[in-house]
């Protein structure tokens, strides 16, 4: 399967989250007096040659501080000698693919160490990077027994400001004002921190003759691979120009930080019967967190399915389906203080 291709799954298999109901489980901590920090806290920085993580974006840069030691991932090398890069990649024992000629591209897959240090070489310029999601990838090692869990909490209700530049969301001061403040008030992080980065997408227009403002903001975890939470409110005039949220604004808590996501994958895998169900299923499509069940982590595992069986599904219920491609999803509840799998779902949908 081509990445694009397999991108275009993930992304299906990311948004599909937000619809999903959480199954119901049992929230437990490990955060005993003087255990150790948890992984966020160490610098995976040293690993690596500052000058190959500067010539990533601040994206990539964020997926390969995220990686395990050894981990491997997927590049796309811009370089001016592809034919030097292609020849030290097999020098690492690996196997690149360069693009056609007179397009300086060079792909490969690899250990995150061995990209970084292709990636620091003079005639590359940049380099994208993914991590591999198929379903039945490597497992990370055990975190240690006293690693403290994170505990959600609200950042911003004690005065600490939204990571952002008011002026720059081009609505109206009397109304990004209190939208802002009730938005801040309304945030729960995974580990009750200010969110490492902030980003909002505001809007305003007139809806039934009333004019409507919203905000869509990404809030990013420190090492979370590229993984942000999403708030989505909406605010009017009868609100006073305070942030609300509808039912279709749930937030989609995908804030994870990668090392605990990695340990819930980890879990997971190691109930024979729940490993068997996931080797079913292509890809890994993303994790979130449940501001409720600290501790808990949502895994969701996709794969493409029968169209055509599934519209004949549907059709019995007397519902249409769509044209375009169908997926099943595989949703895990993992309980990571407790080491256990506490929920297991399935789902299909069609384009």
């Amino acid at each position: 399967m081509t990445r694009t291709r397999l991108g275009v799954l993930v992304g299906a298999a990311v948004a599909a989250i937000a619809g999903v109901a959480l199954i119901a489980g049992t929230l437990a901590l490990v955060a005993p007096p003087g255990g150790v920090s948890s992984p966020d806290d160490l610098d995976p920085s040293s690993r690596f040659d500052p000058n190959a993580l500067a010539k990533l974006n601040p994206g990539a840069r964020d997926i390969a501080l995220a990686l395990e030691p050894g981990e491997s991932a997927e590049s796309v090398l811009e370089t001016t000698n592809s034919r030097l890069i292609v020849a030290l990649a097999r020098g690492h024992g690996l196997a690149p693919v360069a693009s056609d000629p007179g397009v300086e591209l060079v792909e490969v897959t690899g250990p995150i160490e061995q990209i970084l240090a292709l990636v620091g070489h003079p005639s590359v310029s940049g380099a994208s990077l993914n991590e591999v999601v198929l379903a039945m990838r490597p497992v990370a090692a055990p975190i240690a027994d006293d690693t403290t869990l994170p505990m959600p909490g609200r950042p911003y209700v004690a005065g600490v400001p939204l990571n952002v530049e008011p002026s720059a969301l081009g609505i109206a001061r009397d109304r990004r004002e209190p939208m802002l403040s009730s938005l801040a008030k309304a945030i729960v992080t995974i580990d009750g921190q200010p969110y490492q980065g902030f980003e909002i997408a505001a809007y305003c227009h007139t809806e039934a003759g009333q004019e409507r403002c919203g905000f869509e903001a990404l809030g990013a975890v420190t090492r979370s691979g590229g993984r942000s939470d999403v708030w989505r409110v909406t605010a009017t005039a009868a609100s006073g120009w305070s942030a609300i949220g509808g039912p279709e604004d749930r937030p989609t808590y995908s804030g994870v930080p990668r090392w605990l996501a990695r340990e819930a994958e980890r879990i997971a895998r190691s109930d024979p019967a729940t490993a068997a169900v996931i080797a079913t299923y292509a890809w890994i499509g993303g994790s979130e967190w449940d501001p409720d069940a600290p501790g808990v982590i949502l895994l969701l595992y996709g794969r493409s399915c029968d169209a055509q069986v599934f519209r004949l599904a549907l059709a019995g219920r007397g519902v249409l389906a769509g044209t375009g491609e169908c997926f099943d999803y595989l949703k895990l509840r993992v309980d990571v203080g407790r080491k256990l799998v506490v929920g297991q779902a399935t789902s299909s949908m069609s384009d």
